[in-house]
């Protein structure tokens, strides 16, 4: 029995593809109800070998992989209850439902599989159908943010494919224990790292998370950053050698792109003025924070087991938090009612950290690692974390701002809707009390406090240029300097090439004059490229800047 339903519980959402065509009403719910019973019932430590399958098949459930599997499932079942209510009328239901199922699968797929060739197949797949669904709407917006997811996964797939390569020439095993992989070259945990730092939207590769977050369709929007994103976790987790090694270095670069991520974001998501938008840039800080805590792990081994505990309650609580606020967005565009706006006040104050939430609980299972450690930085990190802490609260609150100026476009009659979003919320506001776990209720509250105030002067004491800050970087930021650089460098051929066809056809001997006036025609369109670069151009160069100096100050 525990056999079949480790096969069924990814496979089932295949098999319900074709039933789509005929019959389709409720089956995106249904799909992951195997996956909710395979989490519940499996023992952890069961494995399953099927040698026959591809180079010899592993599929198993311990731990880590059953917290992965039960939240993944939870996040995707609410998804497609919302997807049915909300968008079942759009006659390109049929295509999303596909492409729903179809990453669902490779999902569950990765999860269970606990070979490297079974987890990189449902990598793959997983990526590959979320294509689907971040260009559903197929407007401007959405197909491109669907070329650069595009181009970002096939970036993730050809790196992760690689170290797993590079791993099995090293260990001949394609299911590697940390001890085996401990020796693996410096090229395998660098694109191990690039690969699955990509789908965790890590600093310089996350450029597809906002746009992809901002253009999919709400119940996408949560299986991405709820479910999806988080599978980079658990490869971690997996892959590298936490533990077993010292990798100072590596650990060192860790670090730093994750507190450089963790200011970054803050600033720009402050910027935002789409609520999906802030969202994301606040994955993308909240994973600064993880990859700060494996850095640490991998500087300092005796650490691992502190680390692995808070990425996985992390992965747990802040994938089920955010897969229901971006849910919550989804519905404030068909319900507008008070209440609607009070879950997600609630849910904002998870993401905050405030007393006796979740995020609460995080802080403090994160202290071991923190204090533990025996290092350069003694009071960096933990000053780090009050920055994050007082930033995500800022981006929380900036985030209900929008919700509440907007309006709904349009108004349903029926509350059921809601429901399943509800009973999603519900879980995530009673999670800290379902686990035994004793934690400090009132941990760390006054950064809070000071976000709040801050908020407060901003609201009503800043000046004019703050208020029309909003809205100048637009989402995805570091594209908006590539998008900028070939404007220049167009713009630039373009004006080079029609005014020397001007100078040549013209029979005025004086060309020296017109070979002037070409020049400064030029010379003024890069002027006027370089002064339309967006604050995102400049704030990625400093950040570049600040990065190497930074590792060139710390060898």
């Amino acid at each position: 029995m525990n056999d079949l339903l480790l096969i069924t519980a990814w496979t089932f959402p295949l098999l319900l593809i074709p039933v789509l065509f005929t019959r389709w009403q409720g089956l995106l719910p249904i799909a992951a109800i195997p996956a909710i019973i395979t989490a519940t019932l499996v023992p952890s430590g069961t494995d399953l070998q099927l040698p026959w399958l591809l180079l010899g098949s592993q599929f198993g459930l311990d731990t880590a992989d059953r917290v992965f599997l039960m939240f993944s499932a939870l996040i995707w079942i609410v998804a497609g209850a919302q997807a049915e209510l909300t968008m079942r009328d759009s006659p390109s239901f049929r295509r999303f439902g596909v492409f729903f199922l179809l990453a669902m699968s490779g999902n569950f797929w990765l999860i269970l599989g606990q070979d490297m060739v079974n987890f990189y197949l449902g990598f793959s797949l997983m990526g590959f159908a979320a294509y689907g669904l971040v260009i559903y709407n197929r407007d401007p917006e959405a197909l491109r943010a669907g070329r650069v997811y595009l181009v970002m996964t096939l970036l993730a797939e050809v790196s992760l494919l690689t170290a797993f390569m590079l791993i099995f020439m090293h260990t001949q095993d394609l299911a590697p224990t940390a001890g085996q992989i401990a020796g693996a070259s410096s090229w395998a945990i660098a694109l191990l790292l690039l690969g699955l730092g990509i789908k965790a939207g890590f600093l310089f590769v996350h450029m597809w998370l906002p746009l992809s977050y901002t253009a999919a369709p709400a119940p996408a929007a949560a299986v991405l950053s709820g479910a999806m994103s988080k599978v980079a976790l658990l490869g971690w987790i997996r892959y590298l050698p936490l533990g077993e090694v010292m990798f100072w270095d590596w650990g060192m670069l860790l670090v730093i792109l994750g507190a450089l991520a963790t200011v970054y974001a803050i600033v720009i998501g402050l910027l935002q003025t789409n609520p999906k938008t802030i969202l994301a840039y606040s994955s993308i800080s909240k994973m600064g924070l993880m990859g700060i805590l494996l850095g640490l792990g991998m500087m300092q081994p005796e650490l691992s087991d502190y680390v692995v505990i808070a990425v996985i309650f992390f992965a747990a609580y802040h994938g089920l938090t955010k897969g229901a606020l971006f849910l919550g967005v989804g519905i404030t565009n068909v319900i507008s009612s008070r209440w609607v706006f009070g879950v997600l006040i609630l849910l904002s104050l998870i993401m905050m950290g405030a007393p006796l939430t979740a995020g609460a609980m995080h802080k403090q299972l994160i202290k071991p690692v923190i204090e533990g450690f025996d290092g350069y930085w003694p009071s960096f990190i933990p000053a780090l974390l009050v920055v994050a802490t007082t930033g995500t609260t800022l981006m929380m609150l900036r985030f209900l701002f929008l919700i509440h100026s907007g309006q709904a476009t349009q108004t349903s009659s029926s509350n059921r809707i809601a429901l399943p979003w509800v009973m999603l919320a519900t879980l995530v506001l009673l999670l800290p009390f379902l686990l035994p776990y004793n934690f400090a209720a009132f941990i760390d509250s006054w950064p809070l406090l000071f976000a709040f105030a801050i908020a407060v002067v901003i609201l009503r004491f800043s000046p004019g240029f703050i208020r029309a800050l909003p809205g100048r970087i637009h989402s995805g930021d570091i594209i908006a300097l590539f998008d900028y650089l070939y404007r220049l460098a167009h713009h630039s051929i373009k004006s080079l090439t029609e005014h020397f066809e001007t100078l040549f056809k013209s029979r005025d001997p004086g060309k020296t004059n017109q070979l002037q006036h070409t020049q400064s025609i030029i010379m003024r369109s890069v002027e006027k490229s370089l002064a339309a670069w967006q604050i995102s151009g400049i704030l990625f160069m400093l950040l570049a800047i600040a990065l190497f100096t930074t590792l060139w100050l710390v060898q």
